[in-house]
């Protein structure tokens, strides 16, 4: 700055006595200024030196060809981790959303069941009160009815031992008047006894009848299961709904799995059908010597061994393609068995998901540490 101003006053006096003789005249402010920026023009001339240093070069990428393709690799395994986590958590909610329609129709109906089982057993209740009341008043009648036959019974030998006693004439007409009064008493008491029995035959009947009911109800109670045996019942069957699921699920993941053999198997066969035309060309070419020969005249037993030895040399090669093919069928299977194992793992297990995804996320890291050491290194 001290320079450029000095220049000024050069081009502005013409030469460079007048420049010794006009000195500018700064105040000590406008010198600590004049300072200031210099040193400021300085640091950050330097920061720019620095910050050129620094920078990478355009083509870093192109330099490291392995890592770009592991980080292009990387992020594809992660888009399709994500596209897979997504479509399990779908199939998880729609199939909570079927468990939780199924668990409510059960629900339902063992509520009904609840209910159609608390009304029999409270008409079960009432009919028991009924019968307990009938077999009480069975058994009020019979004290009643015993007690009525002890007291005929009684003045039955209180008549007869009177009439005993009496003599002549007095006896009989003692007889005469205790019959007409016994007669007279008994009267009453026989009809009372008899509208008691009356009263007993009728309620035996009634109870009868009841109880022809209630072992009735008792049957059809015992065909009819309790609310205990139905909760069991309908637990047993959605075990074994379940059970049948899991399943049904296996024997899809097992079909599955043997047609991707079956493919992979069709596509080696068909591999191997177009590899054996030049073993069948032999066998034309073999037969069309043996048809030659046999023109000319040559022997037909060499031709014909000819034939087997080929025919031969191509079972063999068929055997071992098909040998080779069971193998790759047999490599495929248990790869898909693993996949298929690992696939079910990581749907179950959020914690496989998690650590898959974790690591992924490390690969990341570590390529961007990697680069970063990289430039740095060579920017030192």
């Amino acid at each position: 700055m001290a320079g450029l101003l000095a220049w000024a006053a050069d081009v502005v006096g013409g030469n460079g006595t007048d420049m010794v003789e006009r000195t500018l005249h700064l105040t000590p402010q406008q010198r600590q200024t004049i300072s200031a920026l210099d040193v400021r023009a300085a640091e950050l001339q330097h920061s720019l030196q620095l910050l050129r240093q620094r920078m990478p070069p355009s083509d870093i990428a192109q330099r490291f060809p392995h890592l770009h393709a592991d980080s292009l690799a990387s992020h594809s395994t992660l888009a399709l981790e994500k596209h897979a986590h997504a479509a399990t958590v779908n199939q998880l909610q729609a199939r909570a959303a079927s468990l939780q329609a199924e668990n409510a129709n059960y629900a339902k109906v063992l509520a009904a069941r609840q209910q159609h089982a608390r009304e029999k057993t409270q008409e079960a209740l009432q009919l028991a009160s009924t019968l307990e009341e009938i077999e009480a008043a069975e058994e009020s009648l019979k004290v009643e009815l015993e007690r009525l036959q002890y007291a005929v019974a009684e003045r039955d030998n209180a008549a007869f031992s009177a009439s005993s006693t009496e003599k002549g004439e007095l006896q009989a007409d003692g007889q005469r008047s205790d019959l007409s009064s016994g007669q007279d008493l008994s009267t009453p008491e026989e009809q009372g006894l008899q509208l008691i029995k009356v009263d007993l035959t009728r309620w035996e009947s009634k109870v009868m009848r009841l109880e022809k009911e209630w072992e009735a109800l008792q049957h059809n109670t015992s065909r009819t299961p309790s609310p205990a045996q139905r909760e069991k019942e309908l637990e047993r069957r959605l075990r074994t709904l379940t059970e049948q699921l899991v399943t049904k699920q296996a024997q899809a993941e097992s079909l599955t799995n043997e047609r991707n053999a079956l493919e992979l198997r069709l596509e080696q066969v068909s591999e191997a059908r177009r590899n054996l035309p030049a073993g069948d060309a032999d066998l034309d070419f073999l037969k069309r010597n043996k048809i030659g020969r046999s023109s000319s005249g040559l022997s037909s037993q060499a031709a014909t061994l000819a034939l087997e030895n080929a025919s031969q040399r191509s079972a063999a090669m068929r055997q071992r393609g098909a040998k080779v093919t069971e193998n790759v069928a047999r490599v495929a299977r248990t790869v898909d068995a693993f996949s298929m194992h690992a696939g079910s793992k990581l749907r179950k297990s959020m914690l496989l998901r998690t650590l898959t995804v974790s690591y992924v996320l490390g690969l990341h890291v570590v390529v961007f540490l990697i680069l970063s050491s990289v430039s740095l290194g060579r920017l030192h």
